[in-house]
């Protein structure tokens, strides 16, 4: 098992698990997640903007630090203010995200067809991957809670079609 596989079996689990909880709980575990994020970000900024002022010997690094920790301040207090609006974009980035991972799964399928493996069932999962990214972003589901249930299905079943096809893909290739 290589480095790439191994990087995609862990971003597949992390999306099964992921997956699960929005299928479980979708409305209280986003807001909860959003929360941690701000304090988690809110926590960094203060901590950068605390040693910025600390450096005396690098004024570039210190003005970074300084006005990185501010904007991550800023976008900390934003995810505790408002999580709402935060959750509000998850569909939009999931279904991105979805859609590129379904066009990854078809670039994967097509390379199993050239290596002479059977890639037909690789290439479907790749194309349906893709459209339901689609439909995620597209958001025809109208409520938030009833999009994250959607989206936690898809990221299970993505997840697990990418395990099958990472499988396929570096035994054959």
């Amino acid at each position: 098992m290589n480095a790439r596989s191994m990087t995609s079996y862990t971003i597949s689990i992390v999306m099964l698990v992921l997956g699960g909880i929005l299928v479980i709980a979708p409305g209280t575990t986003t807001i909860l997640i959003c929360r941690i994020i701000g304090i988690a970000m809110l926590a960094g900024a203060i901590t950068s903007i605390f040693f910025s002022t600390r450096e005396k010997d690098a004024p570039l690094f210190k003005g970074a630090a300084l006005s990185g920790g501010a904007i991550a301040g800023i976008v900390g207090v934003f995810f505790l203010i408002r999580p709402d609006f935060v959750v509000s974009l998850i569909p939009f980035a999931v279904g991105i995200a979805i859609f590129i991972n379904g066009v990854i799964n078809v670039m994967q399928a097509m390379e199993i067809g050239r290596a002479g493996g059977d890639h037909v069932i690789h290439l479907i999962i790749g194309i349906a991957t893709a459209a339901l990214g689609i439909l995620i972003f597209t958001n025809p589901f109208g409520t938030l809670t009833l999009t994250l249930r959607v989206i936690g299905i898809v990221l299970v079943a993505d997840a697990l079609t990418n395990i099958f096809t990472t499988r396929t893909y570096y035994t054959q290739i």
